[in-house]
């Protein structure tokens, strides 16, 4: 009978293989070829317009171009790339944070907003992109009418001094409505039966949202912040359309110094590929670090 078991459970888990392999096929063709396609031109001299059979294999040459210097632009794009990140997805964070809170609370409208939140989600990028650009106009915007409104003098949002702050404030109409609808579905999935009896036991709002909220939403958050560093890390579309990377490289993330060194200005297709090596390396890095120290958290916990 055991023998008999064992080769019925073998030939089920054979049977399931059967059911998995399109799928991993799948994913083979459009992920892993691709990367490895992505880190052999990385490895070459190929640029833009050259035959194929011209290429030449140069082993780390174009990573020591990056990481030598000779690519001035590359430190600066890197830097400034780590700092978008920081900044948008802490500041995603507490936003999505009090959206949820405030969603929780049994508000009248509380259906309406929820679909007015999902309008940033699905509104395409270039649409996005272009609506913030003539919002932040220096003359014609509506963010500086406003301004005057309260005697305020305009601002500048797409010059130098500003153009970072204005890529950021556009990024996080997007990204405070995705987290606030992440939060606000995890939220939901809390017993009311554990905020019942610590209001029972005394417990504060503030207590009640340390102990009770934060440990049971800490996957969700996982998560959120998980998708919210990719997307980020891979942003190009809005920054490429609101500012271009300009002016004088202030916006300039690493996604869109790949861009120019491609496809847009040089063509440096291998050098390109290597900076695209760099920041796929950079993404891995930033999961598995947010990965890692959510679980040392809730080990010690």
């Amino acid at each position: 009978m055991l023998k008999t078991g064992s080769r019925s459970l073998t030939g089920r888990t054979h049977e399931g293989y059967r059911y998995v392999l399109p799928g991993l096929a799948v994913l083979f063709l459009i992920a892993v070829i691709p990367l490895i396609m992505m880190v052999y031109l990385s490895m070459t001299s190929f640029e833009m317009g050259e035959a194929w059979d011209k290429r030449e294999f140069v082993a780390l040459e174009n990573y020591s171009w990056l990481f030598s210097g000779q690519d001035y632009k590359f430190y600066p794009s890197a830097i400034l790339t780590l700092k978008y990140i920081s900044v948008v997805i802490s500041a995603s964070l507490a936003i999505g944070m009090v959206i949820a809170l405030l969603l929780n609370q049994n508000l009248k409208f509380r259906t309406l907003v929820m679909a007015f939140l999902l309008a940033p989600i699905v509104t395409s990028t270039p649409v996005v992109g272009l609506s913030w650009r003539l919002m932040f106009h220096m003359q014609n915007g509506i963010i500086n009418h406003l301004l005057q409104q309260l005697n305020l003098p305009p601002v500048n949002w797409l010059g130098k001094r500003w153009a970072f702050t204005a890529v950021v404030i556009a990024t996080l109409w997007r990204s405070g409505a995705f987290m606030g609808l992440v939060l606000t579905a995890g939220i939901q999935t809390i017993p009311r039966e554990l905020y019942e009896a610590a209001s029972v036991g005394g417990a504060t709002a503030l207590e009640r949202f340390t102990y009770v909220t934060l440990p049971l939403l800490k996957p969700i958050i996982l998560i959120a912040l998980l998708l919210q560093s990719i997307a980020s890390m891979q942003q190009f579309g809005l920054v490429h359309i609101l500012t271009g990377g300009g002016p004088g490289g202030a916006t300039e993330l690493l996604s869109l110094h790949l861009h120019k060194q491609a496809l847009a200005y040089n063509g440096f297709v291998g050098k390109g590929a290597a900076i695209a090596v760099v920041l796929t390396t950079m993404s891995v890095a930033l999961s598995t670090i947010l990965i890692a120290t959510t679980g040392s958290r809730e080990e010690k916990g």
